[in-house]
């Protein structure tokens, strides 16, 4: 099992730990289908649905500020629309890793949102 930090504006709790099965498919079916991968730091990967913008009418302000406080090279006006799943870094051999405490802390540091400081792994 994979522990992650799903957001998704469209449920009632934006921000929620999960644990789902590693691979392909239960990322998939999180995002709402293909998977885009984003490097948010050397402990934090991401994963938003490549399609968001088509799929999803309004914008994950929640995602979206995470990924330009972070400086990931997201253009200024571009926005993540979606749900977006945050883990641990990527393995050694390319597996996905658990979030960690520290790794949560850490983006909470950066964000700053309040729901997100009262949430623990």
């Amino acid at each position: 099992m994979l522990k992650a930090l799903l957001i998704n504006p469209e449920l009632d709790d934006t921000f929620s730990i999960v644990e789902i099965e590693s691979g392909l498919k239960p990322l998939q079916a999180l995002v709402g289908g293909n998977i885009e991968g984003l490097h948010l730091t050397d402990k934090l990967s991401a994963y938003i649905n490549e399609e968001g913008k088509f799929l999803f009418p309004d914008p994950n302000i929640a995602a979206t500020h995470i990924c330009h406080a972070l400086k990931i090279g997201l253009h200024p006006m571009d926005v993540i629309c979606g749900p977006m799943i945050i883990t641990g870094p990527i393995g050694e051999q390319g597996e996905d890793t658990n979030l960690t405490q520290e790794g949560l802390d850490k983006l909470n540091e950066v964000v700053c949102f309040n729901e997100l400081s009262k949430l623990k792994i």
